[in-house]
């Protein structure tokens, strides 16, 4: 009688994927090992602090400048010919917050929304003439005036002699052909307290920098 023999099962090899891992031990970090990344980490940290401060300093540098150019050194860039020969267009110049003009002075100040540049001939009780070839005299005696390049007496409509009023300063542009200023009632005198600044020098172009 055949008797069916089952031939012994053969155990395949496992694969990679089969084996179980043997858990490696960790190894501990030597001091040495330590010392170096708390030196790193110490560094970054030190070096976000620096980089921090950096900040914080310009960032108070940048703020100061700003207050100061915009309340004690304003700036302010020349625009048209009313100035010339002294100031040309584009020269860019610093001034002083000054409500006390003298005679000379350049200044700028505020007509309707705009600002523009002039010169202090009078100040407040002063008595004004201007004849009609254009010398300016003041309190009656002639001004020298080494600025103008051509007198005129342009666009006037004020009566002289003319008393300018106290606490406030009559103004003429050197370029007296086409400047707009105190010799017509359109601009008048102005208030001292609607002077904006008044003009200590020249930075821009460097070929023009200097005092004015």
């Amino acid at each position: 009688m055949n008797q069916n023999i089952t031939p012994p099962e053969q155990t395949l090899p496992k694969t990679e994927t089969e084996r179980e891992a043997k858990p490696k031990s960790e190894e501990r970090p030597t001091s040495r090992e330590i010392a170096k990344e708390l030196k790193r980490l110490n560094e970054q940290s030190r070096f976000r602090q620096t980089l921090k401060n950096t900040l914080y300093t310009l960032i108070t540098i940048v703020a100061l400048a700003t207050l100061i150019a915009i309340f004690v050194f304003p700036v302010f860039q020349v625009h048209g010919t009313a100035m010339s020969p002294t100031l040309k267009e584009g020269q860019i110049l610093i001034s002083i917050r000054d409500s006390e003009p003298e005679r000379g002075d350049v200044i700028a100040c505020y007509y309707g929304n705009k600002l523009i540049l002039r010169r202090v001939v009078a100040i407040g009780g002063d008595s004004v003439q201007i004849s009609d070839d254009g010398h300016l005299f003041v309190n009656g005696e002639k001004v020298r005036e080494d600025y103008v390049s051509e007198f005129a007496l342009g666009t006037c409509d004020i009566e002289m002699p003319f008393t300018v009023p106290v606490g406030e300063c009559f103004l003429l542009g050197d370029n007296r052909t086409v400047a707009l200023d105190s010799r017509t009632s359109l601009l008048g005198t102005v208030p001292n307290d609607q002077i904006a600044g008044r003009i200590l020098v020249r930075v821009w172009p460097l070929d023009a920098f200097g005092a004015i």
